[in-house]
């Protein structure tokens, strides 16, 4: 876990926290339980932002680099694994910065 978060950094980390504590966590099991692609989910994670976290602005991303796609991973695997890798497998062609 990374403890050094700069604000911007931080402000990802709360709002991912946020969205996971209050629409992944209580609506995945459903999904998984009938082994079915939580697209509801996938769509509301796609409006507030997150999968272009590491992506430059001018290309429609959050511009936080590899570092900001760990941090949504590392904070999705703590509330759903399963999500993590919908996200990292969406995010996989990624510039280093």
């Amino acid at each position: 876990m990374l403890l050094d978060l700069n604000e911007d950094e931080a402000l990802v980390k709360g709002s991912l926290e946020q969205f996971t504590a209050g629409a992944l966590r209580p609506r995945i099991k459903p999904f998984a339980d009938r082994h079915e692609f939580p697209i509801e989910l996938v769509k509301e994670f796609l409006a507030l932002g997150f999968m272009g976290t590491a992506y430059d602005p001018a290309f429609g991303g959050g511009g936080l680099g590899t570092r900001g796609a760990a941090i949504v991973a590392e904070t999705l695997a703590r509330a759903e694994p399963g999500f993590a890798a919908i996200f990292l497998c969406n995010s996989a062609p990624m510039k280093y910065t």
